[in-house]
């Protein structure tokens, strides 16, 4: 068998964890993920609108019977959230998040004096899920 030194270790880790496309030919074993993509649209405004990707949190029902207590259901982020990734749309509004792990994300346009949109999208082994995301401007509640 062939013995690798701790620091040839560290550094295949450390490349690994960086870019974990890089093949295994230093006889690593690399667990491969599959990767999904988001892209959708932005409608309601012109190019350059920024969306952001967020991560939707899981948590659980408080309801009285016993059964909702233990159904997980899935609570969208706080908007104070970090975004997990942010791109800017195109001329023609579209946009696209690559390279993200199964799961559920929230997606979310925002473009100043023009309003804001959001989405919740499921990204999966098997496919490419496109969302369109209509900007609206909120109303601002008057004081009474």
């Amino acid at each position: 068998m062939l013995k690798r030194s701790p620091i040839a270790t560290i550094t295949i880790a450390m490349l690994l964890l960086i870019n974990p496309t890089i093949p295994a030919a230093s006889g690593a074993r690399v667990k491969h993920v599959a990767r999904g993509t988001i892209q959708g649209t932005v409608t309601g405004a012109a190019g350059g609108v920024t969306v952001s990707l967020f991560k939707a949190k899981k948590h659980h029902r408080h309801s009285g019977s016993a059964k909702a207590a233990t159904t997980p259901t899935t609570k969208l982020a706080k908007h104070h959230q970090v975004p997990l990734m942010t791109t800017v749309t195109q001329a023609n509004g579209t946009f696209q998040f690559t390279g993200l792990p199964p799961g559920e994300y929230r997606v979310k346009a925002h473009a100043k004096h023009q309003g804001s949109g959001k989405a919740t999208v499921v990204v999966t082994k098997q496919g490419t899920p496109s969302i369109t995301l209509t900007l609206t401007k909120h109303q601002k509640k008057k004081a009474a």
